[in-house]
């Protein structure tokens, strides 16, 4: 029988067996939670106040932008901007605060699904209390330009947020930009149950602190077993799986007539085990169906942006019409893939592009 080939890894990565090895030790739940919280921080290589842990990225995406409107409006600052291929969590947090009075303002998406550094230094106000900006998407793998991103606040003085759920899985915090950043543990061969908060070097500056953040707290044993599946596969750019992702792509536009590529067309402006697919006039649910009765585990666009079924709220913000966003299907690789596992892909989307 044909092992099951799981290409879903931006939903969440299969615990890895160090972590597993954490969770099934007897008294690892009655571990020290400040030494637990100690022992993620140097995984991370980032001192512990720099380290908020909450019980997941959603949570902590939640907590976020929460904390910097509430500090926002302590300083008479009600304004705040994002740009609309956020996650759900975020979006639904923002969407809350804009109901207290927050005035939400978004930024447009180019047709990869990027800000424009530019367009956002033209957006700022005196009375703008934060941005948040995902560094990479979840859908399409689409990178930001955070450096600039960031840049541009810190001339204003104003917080960045950045939900780097995906994007830590290849960098260290050293390389994200951003004041505060999310990061989620299921996403990095870590245990569900949590995720953190990373603050940057401006956090001091911008009165943002741990004791800021403070919230419920995940079991020492999930900490334990999340610096365990850090320490054991070390984040980092995976040259060999963006190069895997890219000899599928090019496989799957050689075979299958009218495919098209949501995202950057660069390779490096998207995470290397990203890649997101529209097939106008298929639904991507069809496609996930079909995949999986070939064995293939894999993501409908529109499901994982918005859990509605229809067309993918992060496609339409980058200007794809309906039967493109509806029509999409994201494939998210772990490792790269073995020639005959490549062969498997292109040959179940070729024939249900029939």
């Amino acid at each position: 029988m044909t092992a099951r080939l799981y290409l879903d890894h931006a939903a969440t990565s299969p615990l890895h067996p160090a972590a597993a090895e954490v969770l099934a030790a007897p008294g690892s739940n009655r571990a020290d939670p400040s030494a637990a919280h100690a022992r993620l921080a140097r995984a991370l290589d980032v001192s512990t106040d720099r380290l908020v842990l909450t019980p997941g990225g959603s949570q902590a995406n939640a907590l976020a932008v929460c904390v910097l409107a509430a500090r926002g409006r302590l300083k008479g600052r009600f304004h705040a901007l994002s740009q609309p291929s956020e996650h759900p969590s975020v979006l639904e947090a923002l969407e809350g605060l804009a109901g207290e009075g927050l005035e939400l303002e978004w930024l447009s998406l180019d047709r990869e699904g990027r800000v424009d550094p530019t367009a956002l230094a033209r957006r700022l106000r005196p009375t703008t209390a934060f941005v948040s900006v995902m560094s990479a998407n979840h859908e399409t793998g689409a990178r930001q330009p955070m450096a600039a991103l960031a840049a541009c606040c810190a001339e204003a003085g104003v917080a960045l947020h950045s939900d780097a759920v995906q994007a830590f899985r290849y960098a260290p915090p050293s390389e994200l930009a951003g004041d505060v950043l999310t990061l989620g543990g299921h996403k990095l061969g870590g245990p569900r149950g949590i995720g953190a908060l990373l603050l940057g070097a401006r956090a001091k500056e911008l009165g943002l602190s741990s004791p800021s953040f403070a919230g419920p707290q995940p079991s020492p044993r999930r900490i334990l077993a999340l610096a365990e599946a850090i320490e054991a596969r070390p984040l980092r750019w995976d040259v060999a799986l963006a190069a895997s992702r890219d000899a599928l792509q090019a496989a799957l536009l050689a075979q299958i007539p009218g495919l098209e590529i949501n995202g950057p067309l660069a390779s490096e402006a998207r995470l290397p085990g990203h890649l997101s697919l529209s097939l106008p006039g298929l639904s991507g649910e069809a496609l996930v169906l079909d995949l999986d009765l070939a064995g293939i585990a894999a993501s409908s666009g529109a499901a994982c942006a918005s859990g509605t079924g229809g067309p993918s709220p992060v496609l339409l913000a980058m200007g794809r019409d309906r039967a493109q966003a509806t029509g999409s299907l994201r494939l998210t690789l772990g490792s790269a893939l073995a020639a005959c596992e490549q062969e498997r892909v292109v040959a179940a989307l070729a024939q249900s592009a029939r």
